[in-house]
C-alpha cells in the first residue's frame, strides 16, 4: 500500500499536469457546446416544442400518424404560401410567418423520422426474405458450412426486432455523443504523459537501477505503478466523457433515452435490442476498456523500451500497420479479421453495437462485439503480464554487455566512430545521428517517401478519363485557333444529341426500325457519353478565356486534376503533413534535451564556445535535418506530377489552374510551387527555434513533445477532420497547403508574424542561457577572491 501511495502521490503532485486536465475538461465541453450549436442549432432552440409534438404523435394509433402528417404539412405549405404572398404589401407579418417555417421544419423533422421507421419495418421483412431466398440456392444449404450458419444466425439476430416498437426522439442526443473525437485525443495524450511520470521519469533521472535493487523494487513497484496508471487514466476517462455527457444533457435533454436504439437512424443497423439508456452505458463501458487495453500496451512499451524517441517511434509504427488494416483491407477479404479486430475499430465503440456482421471462427460465425471483447482481455492480460514479466526479469545496464543490445553497441561504435576532426558541428551531427537515432527518423522518412510515390497510373472515373482524354488535344495556350477548334468539337457533340434525339423521336413514330436505331446508337453512344468529359475541359477554357480578355495575359489550358492533386488533395496533404510534423518533433526534441538528459548541459554551457558556436551548430544541424526531411517527404507528389499526371504545364500562368483564377499574382506554377517549398521551409525553420525554446524552458523531452503535439501536431490532426477550425492557423495554412483560398498579400503579412515569432523564440533560447553566464562569472569572482586571500 505504501508504494502505491507513493506513485499515487508523484501524480498528484504535479499541479501544472492537473491545470492542464482542468483546461482540457472546459475546452472539451466548449468544444462540444459551439459544434452542436453550429451544427443542430435548430433542434437545440426547438427541444422543447419537438419534444411536445412528439409526445403527441407516439399517443396516436400508428396507422393514423401518417395521413395526420401529410395533411398538417400540406395545410402549413398553404398557409406559408398565402403568407408570403401578403408580407410582400404587410411586411408585420413576417414574424407571423418565421413562426409557420419554424412549425412547418419541426412537422418535416418528424415526418423524417416516422418515415425510417416504416423503412426500418420494410428492412426486416426484406432480411428475413432474403434468407429464405439465399438458403433456397443449393450453395448456400450445406448445413456445416459458414455460409449456412450465417444465414440463419443473421435471421436469428434480426428476428427479435419484429416485436420492437419504434418511437421518434431527439436522435441527436445520441449521435452528437459517440461522434465526438475530441475527448479521444485528450485521454491518449494523458495515457502519454502519465506514462512518462509513471514509468520513464526514474529511469530518465538514473533512479531504476536503484529502486530495482531493493527489497519491493520489482514485482511490487511494477504493480503498483500499473494499477496507478491505470486509476489515473480511467479518471481522466470519466472526466473527459463526462464533460461531453453533461454537455449533452444540457443541450438536447435526457427525454426518449427509454425508447429503442434501432429508432435512430446511425444505430438501427444493430442487432442489439437495446434502449437509448443502456446504449449509453454499455458504449461507456466498452470505451473505457477500449483505453485501457491502450493504456496496457502503452505500459508495456514504457517497461520494455528505454529512449523515449525509439518509443514513440515503435508506438507510431504500430498505429500506422493497425490503421492501414483498417482502411486498406476489404472487409470481405480472408485477411477481413485484420480489419475488424483492430485498434481504431475498437476505438469507434459504436460500431461493435450498430454494424451486424460475424467473422469466421473455424465455420462457425461469431458477433464482432464478442470476438472484440476476447480481443480486448486478452490484450490487457498478456500487456500486464509481459510488463511484470520484464520489469522484474530485464538485466541491469552493468551486466547488459553479454546481451545482443550491447554487442550491437560495441560493433555500431567501431563501424561509425566520429572523425578525428574538432568541429563542433560533426560532433553534433554525429551526436543527433548516431547517439539521439536521429538516422532512424530519416529512414522511416524514406519509408513513407517510399509510400508516397505512385508506382502506376491513377484510376480515373468515365468523366476524368475522357476529360484528360480531350485535354491530350486541346491543352497548351489558349490561342485563337485552339478555342476555334474547342467551339468545333462542342457543335459536333452538339450534333450528335440533336442526332440521338431525332433518332429516339423517329423510333417512336415508327418511322425506324428497332434494329437499325440500334446499330445507330451503338455507334453514336460512345461519342455522347464522353460529352460529360468535353464539358469540363469546356467550361475551364470559358474561364480561362474570360480571365485572359481581364487581365491581358495569355492563359493555358492545362489538366485541373494535376493542380487538384499537387495543391489541394485533403487526404494526401493532410497526412502528408501530419507524417513530416510527427518526424521534425521527434528529431529536433532530441537535440537540446539529450545534453540535459546526460548532465552536459553545465559543462557546455561553462565552455569557451557552449553559448556561441555551439548553439551555432545546434542550430545548423537542425536545419539541415528539416531540409533532409522536407524533400524526401514532399518530393513525392511533385515525382508522381511529372510521371502520372499528363498535360500539366510548369511555364504556365498559375491562373491556369482553376483553384488559383482569382490570383492577381502574375507568376508561373514553377514559381508558384518554389514559393510554396521557402514557404514550408520557414515554417519548419521558425517551428525549429520554438522546440529549442521549449528544450531550453523544459529541459525534457517528453514536455517538449507534449507542447508540440498541442501547438503543431494537433491543429494538424483536427485540421485534418474539421478544416474550417484552424483554416486560418499559419501551421496549417503553410504545411497542408491552405493556400488556393488565401489572399497573397495577407499570407505574406502572416509569414512576416511567424518569422518575427521565430526570432523571439531564438532570442529567447539565447537568453534562458544566461543564468549560466552569471553562474560562470561568479565563478570566476569566486576564484579571484580566494587566490588573492
Amino acid at each position: 500500500m505504501k508504494l502505491l501511495g507513493f506513485e499515487l502521490t508523484k501524480l498528484l503532485y504535479k499541479r501544472m499536469l492537473w491545470v492542464i486536465l482542468l483546461g482540457c475538461l472546459l475546452g472539451n465541453a466548449a468544444f462540444f457546446y459551439f459544434e452542436q450549436v453550429k451544427s443542430h442549432s435548430f433542434i437545440i432552440q426547438q427541444r422543447d416544442q419537438f419534444k411536445t409534438l412528439a409526445q403527441q404523435y407516439i399517443k396516436m394509433p400508428a396507422e393514423a400518424v401518417s395521413p395526420d402528417l401529410e395533411h398538417r404539412i400540406n395545410q402549413l405549405q398553404q398557409r406559408m404560401d398565402q403568407g408570403y404572398a401578403a408580407s410582400l404589401e404587410q411586411p408585420e407579418m413576417m414574424e407571423q410567418l418565421q413562426q409557420l417555417s419554424t412549425e412547418l421544419q419541426l412537422y418535416l423533422l418528424l415526418q423524417e423520422q416516422y418515415t425510417h421507421i416504416a423503412d426500418h419495418t420494410v428492412f426486416l421483412e426484406q432480411l428475413a426474405s432474403k434468407a429464405d431466398d439465399m438458403l433456397s440456392v443449393s450453395i448456400f444449404q450445406k448445413q456445416d458450412s459458414f455460409s449456412y450458419r450465417n444465414i440463419i444466425a443473421t435471421a436469428q439476430a434480426f428476428e427479435r426486432q419484429g416485436t420492437l416498437t419504434l418511437q421518434p426522439g431527439i436522435n441527436e442526443q445520441v449521435e452528437s455523443f459517440f461522434k465526438h473525437r475530441l475527448q479521444d485525443y485528450i485521454i491518449l495524450f494523458f495515457m502519454l504523459v502519465f506514462g512518462f511520470f509513471i514509468f520513464h521519469q526514474e529511469r530518465e533521472n538514473k533512479m531504476d537501477l536503484l529502486i530495482r535493487s531493493t527489497k519491493h523494487g520489482r514485482r511490487q513497484t511494477i504493480l503498483s505503478k500499473l494499477m496507478v496508471y491505470f486509476v489515473a487514466i480511467s479518471f481522466v476517462f470519466f472526466f473527459v466523457f463526462g464533460s461531453s455527457f453533461a454537455m449533452t444533457s444540457y443541450l438536447y435533454g435526457m427525454d426518449f433515452i427509454e425508447r429503442s436504439i434501432q429508432s435512430v437512424p446511425g444505430l438501427s443497423r444493430g442487432q442489439y435490442v437495446l434502449s437509448i439508456a443502456q446504449f449509453f452505458i454499455i458504449f461507456i463501458l466498452l470505451k473505457w476498456l477500449a483505453f485501457l487495453m491502450l493504456a496496457a500496451l502503452s505500459a508495456l512499451l514504457f517497461v520494455a523500451i528505454r529512449h523515449l524517441g525509439q518509443l514513440l517511434l515503435i508506438a507510431a509504427s504500430i498505429i500506422a500497420i493497425q490503421y492501414a488494416s483498417y482502411i486498406f483491407i476489404h472487409p470481405y477479404s480472408p485477411a477481413g479479421a485484420l480489419k475488424f479486430v483492430n485498434l481504431f475499430y475498437v476505438l469507434q465503440t459504436d460500431q461493435l453495437l450498430t454494424y451486424y456482421r460475424n467473422l469466421n471462427l473455424f465455420g462457425y460465425p461469431v458477433p464482432l462485439l464478442q470476438t472484440n471483447l476476447v480481443f480486448l482481455l486478452l490484450a490487457i492480460i498478456i500487456s500486464v503480464a509481459a510488463s511484470v514479466w520484464i520489469y522484474c526479469k530485464k538485466l541491469s545496464e552493468t551486466s547488459a554487455n553479454v546481451t545482443w543490445l550491447a554487442v550491437f553497441d560495441k560493433l555500431k561504435s567501431k563501424l561509425l566512430r566520429p572523425t578525428s576532426s574538432y568541429s563542433l558541428f560533426v560532433h553534433e551531427w554525429y551526436k543527433n545521428m548516431i547517439s539521439n537515432k536521429g538516422i532512424v527518423f530519416i529512414i522511416c522518412a524514406l519509408f513513407f517517401g517510399y509510400i508516397g510515390l505512385q508506382q502506376e497510373p491513377i484510376a480515373l472515373d468515365h468523366i476524368e478519363r475522357t476529360y484528360l482524354e480531350y485535354m491530350g488535344k486541346f491543352s497548351g495556350p489558349l490561342t485563337e485557333q485552339r478555342i476555334e477548334q474547342i467551339e468545333q468539337e462542342k457543335e459536333r457533340l452538339q450534333g450528335i444529341s440533336n442526332e440521338i434525339q431525332h433518332l429516339e423521336q423517329a423510333l417512336l413514330e415508327k418511322k425506324i426500325e428497332l434494329s437499325g436505331y440500334s446499330s445507330q446508337m451503338t455507334l453514336l453512344m460512345p461519342q455522347a457519353n464522353a460529352s460529360s468529359g468535353f464539358y469540363k475541359l469546356y467550361d475551364q477554357m470559358r474561364s480561362l478565356l474570360m480571365l485572359q480578355q481581364s487581365t491581358g495575359q495569355q492563359q493555358t489550358l492545362m489538366s485541373a486534376t494535376a493542380g487538384q492533386y499537387l495543391f489541394a488533395h485533403p487526404f494526401r496533404v493532410s497526412l502528408t503533413a501530419i507524417i513530416y510534423m510527427t518526424l521534425l518533433m521527434l528529431s529536433l526534441s532530441t537535440i537540446i534535451t539529450s545534453d540535459y538528459r546526460s548532465g552536459m548541459h553545465l559543462l557546455q554551457c561553462s565552455s569557451r564556445f557552449g553559448q556561441t558556436k555551439l548553439l551555432r551548430s545546434k542550430r545548423a544541424v537542425s536545419y539541415i535535418i528539416i531540409c533532409f526531411l522536407y524533400i524526401i517527404v514532399f518530393l513525392p507528389p511533385f515525382l508522381n506530377v511529372l510521371n502520372y499526371y499528363p498535360h500539366f504545364y510548369w511555364n504556365a500562368p498559375i491562373q491556369s489552374i482553376p483553384l488559383f483564377e482569382h490570383y492577381t499574382w502574375t507568376v508561373k506554377v514553377w514559381q508558384w510551387s518554389l514559393l510554396v517549398v521557402l514557404l514550408q521551409l520557414a515554417a519548419s525553420f521558425v517551428i525549429s527555434e520554438v522546440i529549442f525554446m521549449l528544450s531550453y524552458l523544459m529541459k525534457k523531452q517528453v514536455l517538449v513533445l507534449g507542447c508540440c503535439i498541442v501547438l503543431f501536431l494537433f491543429p494538424l490532426i483536427t485540421g485534418a477532420f474539421y478544416p474550417h477550425l484552424f483554416a486560418s492557423y499559419p501551421v496549417n495554412r503553410l504545411l497542408m497547403l491552405q493556400l488556393y483560398n488565401a489572399d497573397p498579400n495577407g499570407l505574406l503579412v502572416q509569414l512576416a508574424l511567424f518569422i518575427i515569432i521565430g526570432l523571439i523564440c531564438a532570442f529567447a533560447s539565447r537568453l534562458l542561457l544566461r543564468p549560466y553566464t552569471n553562474w560562470r562569472r561568479g565563478a570566476s569572482l569566486g576564484a579571484n577572491d580566494s587566490s588573492s586571500f
